[in-house]
């Protein structure tokens, strides 16, 4: 998994994580879950199905989807699990308040 965070001018409306996730090996190949790219809101702490795109040329842009509903369970709180504890780590060693 990945993340990376976003904040707005004023740390408010349209922050959030835009994070990718999957697993690399399942014993069984059918609990193996594909990369799937999402925005964990800041706002309402919800993951919003998430698209990025890249032109041959010009600007790259996200677009931020409907709320993602059919996210597997355990993959919803892994993202929440591991965004929580980064977001833990970087206030404790820089002092700050990334929380709503």
């Amino acid at each position: 998994m990945w993340a990376t965070l976003y904040l707005s001018a004023d740390g408010a409306k349209g922050s959030g994580w835009l994070s990718d996730s999957w697993t690399e090996f399942s014993a069984s190949g059918m609990d193996a879950l594909p990369p799937h790219l999402y925005w964990l809101s800041k706002e309402d702490d919800k993951l919003y199905e998430a698209q990025v795109q890249i032109p041959m040329a010009g600007r790259t842009s996200i677009t931020i989807g409907q709320e993602a509903t059919e996210t597997e369970p355990g993959r919803a709180l892994f993202i929440r699990s591991m965004i929580r504890m980064w977001e833990d780590e970087y206030a404790a060693s820089e002092g700050v308040d990334i929380s709503q």
